[in-house]
C-alpha cells in the first residue's frame, strides 16, 4: 500500500491533496432516511445530552489545539461523528463475512472517560476486530489524527486517551467516513440567541429530520498503515495552511489522504 504525501507549495506556504477521492465515488454511497429514523432520533438525542444536556462532555478544544468549540459548534461535531458511525454500521451488519457488530454506543461519557472503541467486530472465523471511525463533512479529503494523541508501543499505534481501558488503546482499524447534509449551515445561523434550549432543541431536531442526508464509508488504514504513517511523518503541523482554508490547522495532526485509503472489498 502506498500513502503520498501532501505537497508543499513554496509560493503559497500551503499544503495541497495529490491523491483525492471524491465524494460519492465510493460504493458505499447511502442516502439517510431521515424523518422515518429511529436511529436518527437517537443520534439526535444523544448529540444534545452531550453538549446542551450535560449528561456527557465532548472536548472544547482538539489536543493540542487552541480553538475552543461552543456548544453549538459540539452539537454539529456530534451528529456528524455518529452519523459516520451508523453509515459503518449499517453497511458492515449485512457482510457476510461478519458474524458480530457492537451497536452503536449512545452512553454519555465525562471528559476524562472514554469508551473502548467505536466497534468492535467478530468475522466468521471468530477473529475479533477492535474499530475507530472517523468521520468529516462530504468536502473533507484527509482523514486526521491529532499528533499528541498517538504513540507507537511495541510496534503498535495506540490511542493515549484510551490507554487506560479495556483495549489499551490500540485500534486494529481505522475507517474513515464523509457526510453530505446542511448541518454545519443550520448551526452557522445567528438567529439562535433568543431561543431558550427547549426551542433550540425542538427547531433542531426538526430541522435536521427533515434534510436530505448521505453517507459514505471512503476507506480504511490499519494498525500497522498508521504506525507507517506516524514513523514516516505524515504530519500537517499547527497553525499550516492547507488547500483554500483560510484559517491554519488548529492543532497538529497526522494525516492519510483520501485517494490513499485501502478500499472496503465489495
Amino acid at each position: 500500500m502506498s500513502f503520498e504525501q501532501l505537497y508543499y507549495d513554496n509560493n503559497t506556504d500551503r499544503y495541497q491533496l495529490t491523491q483525492k477521492k471524491k465524494f460519492g465515488e465510493s460504493s458505499t454511497t447511502q442516502t439517510l432516511n431521515t424523518y422515518d429514523s429511529q436511529q436518527l432520533i437517537q443520534i439526535l438525542e444523544f448529540s444534545w445530552d452531550m453538549t446542551y444536556g450535560a449528561k456527557g462532555e465532548h472536548r472544547s478544544t482538539r489536543t493540542g489545539g487552541k480553538i475552543s468549540r461552543k456548544n453549538l459548534n459540539k452539537f454539529g461535531d456530534v451528529i456528524i461523528g455518529k452519523l459516520g458511525e451508523l453509515a459503518f454500521y449499517n453497511i458492515f451488519k449485512q457482510r457476510p463475512l461478519i458474524k458480530e457488530i457492537s451497536p452503536l454506543d449512545f452512553e454519555c461519557y465525562g471528559l476524562t472517560m472514554w469508551d473502548d472503541a467505536d466497534f468492535t467486530i467478530r468475522n466468521i472465523y471468530n477473529h475479533t476486530f477492535q474499530i475507530a471511525v472517523k468521520t468529516t463533512k462530504h468536502i473533507g479529503n484527509l482523514l486526521l489524527l491529532e499528533t499528541d494523541d498517538w504513540i507507537i508501543q511495541n510496534g503498535k499505534a495506540i490511542y493515549v486517551p484510551n490507554q487506560q481501558s479495556n483495549n489499551v488503546g490500540h485500534f486494529d482499524y481505522l475507517f474513515f467516513a464523509r457526510v453530505k447534509s446542511e448541518i454545519n449551515l443550520l448551526i452557522q445561523n445567528d438567529v439562535y440567541n433568543n431561543y431558550s434550549d427547549s426551542e433550540l432543541k425542538s427547531y433542531f431536531f426538526k430541522s435536521i429530520k427533515n434534510m436530505h442526508i448521505l453517507t459514505e464509508i471512503v476507506g480504511y488504514i490499519s494498525n500497522q498503515d498508521l504506525v507507517y504513517i506516524i514513523e514516516n511523518k505524515y504530519i500537517l503541523p499547527q497553525g499550516s495552511l492547507f488547500g483554500a482554508i483560510i484559517q491554519g490547522m488548529d492543532a497538529s495532526n497526522y494525516y492519510v489522504q483520501s485517494g490513499c485509503l485501502r478500499q472496503i472489498k465489495k
